[in-house]
């Protein structure tokens, strides 16, 4: 959509891979094998660099059970990339699902472009073949021990572990806002399957009735970044589809102190903001819903100095989309005694 100039991919090139030979060096004062380093990356995913056809031709007689906890397309590509390398797989992958879910295609759902059977697939059929595939959530995960505890089948032991678990989200940290409530009130969010779809409905509603719509994004890290401006965006697009633009009135509310945290990409989002009318409210965080009354109770939150200075204030709307904050899964952020290397 906005491609980088070619001077500037090319001096971005040139300044990794200076980077990458200057560790390269380092790393053979040490011993290491550039080959067998290239491998291990090559194997992982790690570089794009290396030759297809040389990548696939590496293997190796390495053995150990494998342990990978997630089943999102990171956790199921590598499987398959490991299954591939090593002569003697042995390969245990740890998700929940059911279904393996194409999540970029939610704001397309929400917004019309998309049907949900099109972004999603059952889990079995994108499975690596070779692979023992576990349906269950962890619970823990014991560094020490090499184990990882799941909900319904006991303890796993592993040689080696790979974390791919992916974002939750957590729905509750909006107060009156749960998983359960999606929809409700007009409160709406993409970050769901079944929520994309209610958002897409909501959304015929209101471009048809007309009001006030908020959109947000949330003070955590979460799933692209871009998302909640994207459904603001195809939201004003379809209103001018329908030609009902002028009856709707667009507000787009931010927790960070810029729209987009990539300076190239900003000035140019700012310009269509500006010219869809869409004002943009910086450093406010969302606090709760009111799905009853329709209100959105929001913080705004400012630095004088060293003083931080949060002030409340209340939106009024009839549309609105959130984003919910988000988090790595409960497990991760359990206290465990990692076990320290020293090199």
């Amino acid at each position: 959509m906005f491609p980088l100039p070619a001077n500037k991919i090319l001096n971005s090139f040139d300044m990794m891979k200076h980077e990458l030979e200057k560790q390269l060096d380092a790393l053979e004062k040490k011993g290491v094998d550039r080959r067998h380093f290239f491998k291990l990356l090559a194997a992982t995913g790690l570089i794009a660099g290396v030759n297809t056809g040389k990548a696939n031709a590496f293997s190796s007689s390495a053995k150990g059970k494998i342990v990978i906890i997630g089943g999102g397309a990171a956790g199921i590509s590598m499987a398959a990339r490991l299954k591939h390398w090593l002569d003697e797989p042995d390969i245990t992958l740890i998700d929940p699902s059911d279904r393996q879910f194409y999540q970029p295609g939610f704001t397309l759902i929400a917004s019309g472009v998309y049907q949900p059977e099109d972004v999603w697939k059952k889990q079995e059929d994108c499975m690596p073949s070779g692979i023992k595939w576990i349906k269950d959530s962890v619970a823990a995960v014991d560094p020490v021990w090499n184990q990882v505890t799941t909900k319904s089948n006991g303890k796993i032991p592993y040689d080696f572990l790979v974390l791919t678990p992916g974002l939750q989200c957590n729905w509750e940290k909006v107060e009156g806002i749960t998983h359960d409530t999606l929809g409700q009130g007009n409160a709406n969010s993409i970050y769901d399957f079944e929520g994309a779809q209610k958002t897409w409905k909501a959304l015929q509603e209101f471009a048809k009735k007309g009001g006030k719509g908020i959109y947000t994004d949330t003070y955590t890290k979460h799933k692209c970044g871009g998302a909640p401006k994207k459904i603001c965006l195809l939201s004003e697009h379809y209103a001018r589809k329908q030609g009902t633009r002028d009856k709707l009135q667009l507000n787009y509310f931010t927790a960070s102190k810029e729209l987009y945290d990539i300076p190239y990409f900003t000035p140019r989002l700012l310009e269509i903001y500006n010219e869809r009318n869409i004002p943009i409210n910086l450093n406010v965080r969302v606090k709760g819903v009111d799905t009853s009354a329709k209100q959105v109770h929001f913080e705004k939150i400012e630095t004088k100095g060293e003083e931080k200075i949060v002030t409340p204030f209340v939106e009024d709307y009839d549309f609105l989309h959130f984003t919910p904050p988000m988090s790595a899964p409960d497990f991760v952020g359990q206290k465990v005694n990692w076990p320290r290397t020293h090199g």
